[in-house]
């Protein structure tokens, strides 16, 4: 079981296309540096650890990034505008947080741009709610 912070020389592998940390007690904030990794990470789940703050603006519009799982952490705040350049997209889990779920929070124009088959914002703690899984009409 890894504790503490997300080692940073992580960052360096340039190739990585799967980041699987889940089930941990990795605590703090995601990194910056993972911004790096944009053009090649496919898959990145960090669920079930103690990972706090907010979910960092480091999506580039070159992102290969399909599946993102986030559940089950202390992360607050809104999702960052810069996953609409996550064009690939496909499955995004942040329940378990303190984030505000539903529409208002990415709405109609996250979803133009990023084909997301669902999205989960289940039971975040602060607004309530019970799972929810949106499944928004996909376009081509």
């Amino acid at each position: 079981m890894l504790t503490g912070e997300i080692p940073p020389y992580i960052c360096n592998f340039l190739s990585l296309y799967i980041l699987d940390l889940s089930l941990n007690n990795i605590t703090r904030l995601i990194p910056q540096c993972l911004g790096k990794l944009s053009n090649c990470l496919i898959v990145l789940n960090l669920k079930n650890n103690t990972l706090q703050e907010t979910i960092p603006n480091i999506f580039t519009n070159e992102s290969w990034l399909e599946t993102m799982d986030l559940s089950a952490n202390k992360l607050e705040g809104k999702v960052p505008r810069s996953l609409e350049d996550c064009k690939l997209l496909e499955f995004l889990d942040l329940g378990y947080n303190f984030i505000p779920g539903g529409g208002g929070v990415m709405g109609p124009i996250f979803f133009s741009y990023c084909y997301v088959s669902g999205y989960m914002f289940g039971s975040n703690t602060r607004f309530g709610s019970d799972q929810t899984i949106i499944t928004p009409n996909k376009t081509t």
